[in-house]
């Protein structure tokens, strides 16, 4: 049984008991299963939340393999104010990134809305290997500040030779054929 089947599981038995009443999902979802080394690809966190549920803040660390893949960049939606209505804050690390952002004046742009990415991060992709991308630790607040019950989905991602490790694999061979050929002539 993977750690996404045991929360999935605590979390409907937690919620079959009436225990918690409000619900989140919280998910890493790269934007590709499989980036080429050299190149930088976008993450989206993206939660769902109960019907009705509003978002007011949440506070996440979110891990990789340090081995295959760098911070690049940040950024958030506007899904709990944006930069001028919230209070948006993050910190990273050799392999982690911490966020957090508060809404500052409401959460009205969470209308009509049950699933809505909260920011997206950019890593870089610097060596070929698999890497999971796992939460830490997920809090996540309603606009009236009372804790949510939260579950959290891991994700994996995968580096692969990129066309330029290719193209120099060709070319070698090819000056190393050029050489022979002139050896044997």
């Amino acid at each position: 049984m993977t750690s996404r089947s045991i929360r999935s599981a605590v979390a409907a038995v937690l919620a079959l008991a009436g225990l918690a009443a409000q619900a989140a999902t919280v998910e890493v979802r790269p934007t590709a299963d499989y980036v080429w080394t050299g190149n930088v690809v976008p993450i989206d966190v993206v939660v769902r939340l109960d019907d009705g549920e509003r978002l007011g803040s949440y506070a996440m660390a979110i891990t990789w393999q340090p081995a295959w893949l760098s911070f690049n960049s940040l950024s958030f939606d506007g899904f709990l104010g944006g930069p001028a209505n919230a209070d948006q804050a993050y910190v990273f690390g050799i392999s982690s990134v911490i966020v957090n952002e508060t809404a500052l004046a409401g959460t009205a742009a969470q209308d009509g809305h049950t699933e809505f990415r909260l920011f997206r991060f950019v890593l870089n992709a610097n060596a070929i290997g698999v890497s999971p991308l796992e939460f830490v630790s997920a809090q996540l607040f309603d606009a009236d500040g009372a804790p949510l019950s939260v579950v959290a989905l891991d994700s994996t991602l995968t580096t692969v030779p990129g066309p330029a490790t290719g193209a120099l694999l060709a070319s070698a061979l090819g000056l190393a054929g050029t050489r022979l050929r002139r050896r044997r002539g």
